[in-house]
């Protein structure tokens, strides 16, 4: 969606430090949750907002599905599970189980580095893809998380694209 027009309000500091203590809980910028918050709203006012598809900021096309994942940490041995959602060649979106372990993170150190494994039948290896965290949503029973392939190889693209994003 763009982002074009840009407004600047003014709000009680209580209300500011309130909203950036619920960003940093579900780790996401405050622009982010303001945004989430007014189209929550819209939603439950029956207010159409949904900008047409030409206007999608997205690279590539996406592709919904339902595959196992693992991802962990860059760095770290600790395997985890989650369940992918859509996926394009230039990223992924997957949710995990609560309580679900997400590596923290801060402005100092950038978003966090996680190396994704993709399984298909057809492959005896997983196929390895080095990612940063984009995004992440923490929900009572889910967690999902964003991530953006980074240095994503002309063979890892190709497999993507034969295997889960060209597939009916």
């Amino acid at each position: 969606m763009p982002y074009d027009p840009v407004y600047s309000f003014r709000m009680p500091v209580g209300i500011r430090e309130a909203l950036e203590r619920i960003a940093r809980k579900e780790r996401r910028s405050l622009a982010s949750l303001i945004l989430k918050i007014i189209t929550d709203y819209l939603d439950d006012h029956g207010v159409a907002w949904i900008m047409d598809a030409k206007d999608e900021k997205r690279k590539f096309a996406r592709r919904k599905l339902l595959l196992p994942v693992n991802w962990k940490r860059r760095g770290s041995d600790e395997l985890n599970t989650a369940i992918a959602r859509d996926i394009s060649v230039g990223g992924l979106y997957m949710e995990c189980r609560q309580p679900a372990k997400i590596p923290e993170w801060d402005a100092e150190s950038g978003l966090p580095e996680i190396d994704l494994y993709i399984q298909h039948a057809m492959m005896p290896n997983p196929i390895h893809i080095p990612c940063i965290m984009t995004r992440v949503n923490v929900n009572p029973q889910t967690v999902g998380i964003s991530v953006e392939f980074e240095k994503l190889s002309d063979t890892n693209r190709m497999l993507l694209e034969e295997l889960f994003i060209k597939t009916a």
